[in-house]
């Protein structure tokens, strides 16, 4: 079995040895598998994002909690 091609961006605070069987493990998942993994994460940024814009600003109600969660993921991309 030849070596993973390095990450571009390997992480700094685990081991190349961890981070080649992450990557290993990553390509060996199907399809489904990643989009799941993919929407599970997704729906662990959101929950954090909701949860530190209620700690920084408990007056809000849900709606303008949601709406202050979509405008820092959208910007989480500049």
């Amino acid at each position: 079995m030849s070596s993973p091609t390095p990450s571009p961006f390997p992480p700094r605070d685990v081991r190349p040895e961890v981070a080649e069987r992450q990557t290993l493990r990553y390509r060996e998942m199907s399809p489904t598998s990643k989009l799941a993994l993919a929407d599970a994460l997704w729906d662990l940024a959101w929950d954090a994002t909701k949860a530190g814009v209620r700690q920084r600003q408990p007056h809000l109600d849900a709606a303008a909690v949601d709406a202050q969660a979509r405008q820092i993921l959208r910007n989480a991309a500049d």
